[in-house]
């Protein structure tokens, strides 16, 4: 009997490739790409071929052949590339061999060169094959992996089908931050600095000092390493994210080898100034304001970790979580996220990036990064939050430099509570909600990732000591707040 050969093709654009490139080797077969330029691999189309015996009972059989384009794309066309087909992820592969078959195996990986097959279609290649671990799109789920939808699990949070950002020029962006003034400075860091700048409030539209709303411009060090991956890590991840407790981003600028950066002003600050650096003006954190920024800093990471395609913070830590005028908590800099394990897989491995102290021991060890390992990162803060001391401290005495290996030992002894906690509180808080805080602490403390708490339970665990304080107000101390 005749085979009946039914075939589907879908086009998509998906998965992209950035390189780099070095514009004085050029693979074989392919213009030099000028200095402003970078090669991509993208995905045309897959076609789907089901075929089957017509009349018989034999199972249908179906395979997929995806066809590849190489290109050359402008740098300063990339944002919008990206932001035009939502689903990209941008990988920074070494310098191009001037061998074709060397520039296949390093764009396509070398499992795709050793099984693929090829066959010429119209002057196009059509390959099957293994795709290595570089073809993995950032496209963000919607929902969690029990098919529950985010929205459902976190009414107040979405996921973006597309960004909806500003494009700034930088020129407008020099004249709302007053010509990047050292008095407009908010902060700064390896990335660069960041200032206070102006736009007008409804249009996010660019406006002169004084006039209009208080935004925040990151502007990124041309000469950070990671600063181009990590800006697109943000556009990429929180131009699609929102939530009450992330920080919202409201547009970007690329123009030459500027990268900036507009987010929503956080008028109080980050969590670190709070807790460490003692300025006059900034204020003493209360008990009850540090479970408030507890539990608002773990419902934004419980919603990163909702999603299908689990997106793993890397960087949680005390000057990440920014306040607003109310000290509502807010995450901010997306620059290190990661997508989390799919399928069967319990980690991503990756190399290692974070802050020192924050990190989870199997992350510096082994570079597997699990979901949980952000449940590690929340803490060390959660142990700065209630004992007013630095993740690290070289100044302090020594066994008491790395708070986690200082603090452990107290963490769920009632007894050595009133030693660990921060002095600077004078007693007034809740021993049985300080407790109970330090026993969430330890559990998210638990060197065996799979011995940790959700993020979802940690919120729900941080939402009953705010609801009971522990203890009832009739044997609340007269000068708790």
């Amino acid at each position: 009997m005749a085979a009946m050969v039914k075939a589907e093709t879908k086009t998509v654009a998906t998965d992209y490739l950035l390189h780099k490139s070095n514009p004085s080797i050029s693979p074989s077969g392919f213009p030099s790409p000028s200095s402003s330029s970078s090669i991509f691999r993208f995905l045309i189309g897959e076609k789907e071929t089901t075929i089957g015996k017509k009349d018989s009972g034999e199972e249908e059989k179906t395979t997929t052949t995806r066809e590849w384009g190489i290109a050359s794309v402008r740098l300063q066309d990339l944002p919008l590339l990206q932001l035009a087909h939502r689903q990209v992820q941008v990988y920074f592969l070494p310098d191009l061999s001037p061998d074709f078959a060397r520039f296949q195996e390093m764009v396509f990986g070398p499992d795709f060169i050793s099984s693929r097959s090829t066959s010429r279609t119209s002057g196009s290649e059509t390959t099957t094959g293994k795709l290595s671990n570089l073809s993995s799109s950032t496209t963000l789920g919607e929902s969690s992996g029990s098919g529950v939808s985010v929205e459902k699990v976190f009414p107040e949070g979405k996921i973006l089908e597309a960004p909806n950002l500003r494009v700034y020029t930088f020129a407008e962006l020099r004249s709302s931050t007053r010509n990047f003034k050292p008095e407009s400075v908010l902060g700064e860091g390896g990335f660069g600095k960041v200032y206070k700048g102006w736009v007008e409030e409804k249009t996010l539209n660019p406006s002169k000092s004084g006039v209009g709303t208080l935004v925040a411009v990151k502007k990124l060090n041309p000469e950070s390493v990671q600063g181009l991956e990590e800006w697109q890590s943000e556009v990429n991840f929180l131009g699609r994210l929102s939530h009450p407790n992330l920080v919202k981003l409201l547009g970007y600028c690329w123009e030459d080898k500027e990268l900036l950066l507009v987010y929503e002003y956080m008028p109080s600050g980050s969590l670190e100034n709070h807790l460490f650096k003692r300025e006059t003006d900034t204020e003493r954190l209360s008990w009850n304001l540090r479970l408030k920024i507890a539990a608002g800093a773990a419902r934004g990471l419980a919603f990163l970790h909702s999603s299908e395609k689990q997106i793993i913070y890397r960087d949680f830590k005390a000057s990440n979580i920014l306040l607003d005028t109310n000290y509502n908590a807010k995450l901010s800099d997306f620059g290190l996220a990661k997508h989390g394990p799919t399928g069967s897989n319990s980690h991503v491995t990756t190399r290692i990036m974070g802050t020192y102290g924050y990190a989870a021991p199997e992350y510096v060890v082994t570079g597997h990064l699990y979901v949980k390992s952000d449940v590690y990162g929340f803490g060390v803060v959660l142990l700065e939050l209630l004992t007013g001391r630095r993740a690290y401290d070289p100044s302090r005495p020594s066994g008491q430099q790395y708070l986690v290996d200082w603090a452990r030992p107290m963490l769920g002894n009632p007894k050595k509570l009133a030693r660990l906690m921060d002095p600077h509180l004078e007693g007034k808080y809740f021993s049985k909600a300080a407790l109970q805080t330090a026993k969430l602490t330890l559990s998210c403390l638990n060197g065996n990732p799979k011995g940790r708490p959700s993020m979802k339970q940690v919120v729900e665990a941080l939402e009953r000591i705010e609801a009971t304080k522990g203890i009832s107000r009739a044997e609340a101390p007269t000068n708790a707040p």
